[in-house]
């Protein structure tokens, strides 16, 4: 399968398309990334706390965040054979 990336604003059916893609390709790797920073931000951390203050004031995370955690995800999906 070739790499798939949706793009759009809130609530436009990405999630809901990515998640039935799933059904049919079961080995593909899934990820949302305001899913991943919200979850980071439930963290008492240093990058917890800084996506925290980045998303409260209305600003963007940085592109080395979103670029670190796609390639962290990247690589669990090869450790599991995705």
């Amino acid at each position: 399968m070739k790499d798939l990336v949706f793009l759009g604003i809130q609530g436009c059916g990405k999630g809901t398309q990515g998640k039935l893609l799933l059904k049919d390709y079961p080995n593909t790797v899934y990820m949302e990334m305001g899913q991943l920073c919200r979850a980071l931000m439930s963290n008492d951390n240093g990058i917890g706390n800084y996506i925290r203050h980045m998303v409260e004031s209305g600003l963007m995370v940085d592109n080395f965040i979103t670029h670190d955690l796609l390639h962290t995800t990247i690589q669990i999906a090869q450790k599991e054979g995705k």
